[in-house]
């Protein structure tokens, strides 16, 4: 496996990090053992519907690589104490950032799938010198406060407003960041750190942190609606992202064009100042509820669920999924308003056999940091 330093070795292990050679199987029953936090041997063969044989023999591996370390103990029923697994913590590191045309986030995680250290920068980030030096600069910054974290950095996740074209580097990105078009980021971002770095759509990384750390279960399908400074999408079967042929799959904004009304924080605040309204200076939800009741809010919430239940009513009959998630960053108040307003909504009344939507939930990840945090789950399940 590719490393941040070449062949660095965990403290009390002779083994390197690059040897680290999981199968899809280990990297199920860690991600099990993240959401829970910790769990017997027994308990995660019924978890991942292994025998208890074949689960031993893999978490064996695992804390032999001081991937896993033992914590307290389950008492059964029956028999003696057994001993809980669980993630170490101190394995490695991963860093999602998040970044949009007027902020910059970043989420340090452990590889126990904890929240280490994450800020937020406030700029002008449409028209930079480097695109890399400005996002490695961010890093060092960060990890410079976190030196345990510093030299065990896996790698990296930059969750992006982009489309791709079957490749790893986006052949389109929002209009917001036109500056980023045609920079071969990984590459560039990945050179200043020296460590592997991976690029995916924001709504993709989204979809996957409510999958790992979210209320979605392991093995759930779902089509996760992501609303930012515009809207997107990403689709989950059977508890794995779906790309599809180029990457794409779930890009629902392509059917909403930013030359129509489109339910995303760009056209809210465009409404909120036709209306006078003035705007918050920060993301906080109490600045935004009083907002969120005003007749100009209230307008917008209406307007734009009648375009949401659209564009779930596609999903739905095309894909027919167990649960819609609504997420990304529209402040809250806004998003449960849409929750709420989309339900009360109804098919066309020349609809013969109307279909009914599935369940319509808010994503449980924080608004600001979805797209970061998804995107560290991204690295950490792929490191």
């Amino acid at each position: 496996m590719q490393t941040c330093e070449g062949n660095r070795t965990e403290p009390g292990q002779g083994i390197p990090m690059e040897k680290r050679e999981l199968t899809a199987t280990h990297r199920k029953l860690l991600g099990l053992l993240r959401r829970s936090g910790s769990l017997s041997r027994s308990a995660l063969a019924a978890a991942s519907g292994l025998t208890t044989a074949a689960v031993s023999m893999m978490t064996r591996d695992m804390l032999n690589l001081g991937l896993l370390e033992e914590s307290d103990r389950a008492q059964g029923r029956r028999g003696p104490p057994q001993i809980n697994l669980r993630p170490a913590a101190h394995a490695g590191y991963v860093l999602g950032v998040y970044a949009e045309y007027d902020l910059i986030c970043l989420i340090l995680m452990d590889y126990a799938g904890q929240c280490v250290a994450e800020t937020t920068l406030h700029g002008d980030f449409r028209i930079v010198d480097s695109v890399a030096d400005t996002l490695a600069d961010a890093i060092r910054t960060l990890l410079d406060a976190q030196p345990q974290a510093r030299d065990r950095l896996l790698a990296v996740s930059l969750a992006l407003p982009a489309r791709f074209d079957g490749g790893a580097m986006p052949v389109w990105i929002a209009p917001g960041l036109a500056a980023w078009r045609g920079v071969d980021i990984a590459r560039q971002l990945g050179d200043r750190l020296g460590c592997p770095v991976l690029v995916e759509n924001d709504a993709n990384c989204a979809a996957i942190g409510e999958l790992h750390f979210g209320s979605a279960a392991p093995d759930d399908s779902f089509f996760y609606l992501y609303i930012g400074k515009g809207i997107g999408g990403a689709l989950i079967l059977n508890g794995e992202l779906h790309r599809g042929k180029q990457g794409n799959a779930g890009e629902i904004g392509a059917l909403r064009t930013r030359a129509q009304p489109r339910p995303s924080f760009d056209d809210l605040h465009d409404c909120l100042l036709a209306a006078g309204e003035p705007l918050p200076f920060t993301t906080a939800d109490a600045d935004w509820q009083a907002l969120a009741a005003s007749p100009a809010g209230e307008g917008w919430v209406q307007r734009a669920a009648g375009e949401l239940y659209g564009l779930l009513y596609s999903v739905t009959a095309l894909l027919d999924p167990s649960c819609l998630y609504l997420g990304g960053t529209l402040p809250a108040p806004f998003m449960a308003g849409l929750q709420a307003a989309v339900m009360t909504q109804t098919p066309a009344p020349d609809d013969d056999a109307p279909l009914t939507l599935p369940p319509v939930r808010l994503s449980t990840l924080p608004t600001q940091n979805s797209a970061a945090f998804g995107a560290a789950a991204l690295a950490l399940n792929q490191y």
